[in-house]
């Protein structure tokens, strides 16, 4: 699910980005499951990304990789929230 924003600060744009990630074991037995997603790191200075929620997950912040190691009990389902924002010039046109 993806619940995105958008606001005009003076001269920048920023941009919310946040999913949820839903993990369901349909299995009879108790798993053990690694659950990896990744967010924007920035290169350029005049672009800046914030990690706003993570939902206990691991951070590589070098690379922007979280990681859960989850345990799932069966029918267990678990929902993961990640969320960043991304603040750049207004005139600039980012891929995200």
């Amino acid at each position: 699910v993806d619940f995105s924003s958008v606001k005009f600060l003076g001269a920048s744009k920023k941009q919310v980005f946040t999913y949820e990630i839903t993990v369901k074991n349909n299995k009879k037995d108790a798993i053990e499951i690694l659950v990896k997603d990744q967010y924007p790191v920035s290169q350029n200075k005049e672009v800046e990304v914030e990690l706003l929620e993570k939902s206990d997950a691991a951070d590589n912040t070098e690379i922007g990789v979280l990681t859960w190691k989850l345990k799932l009990a069966p029918g267990e389902v678990k929902k993961l929230k990640v969320s960043y924002s991304v603040k750049y010039p207004k005139d600039k046109v980012l891929n995200l």
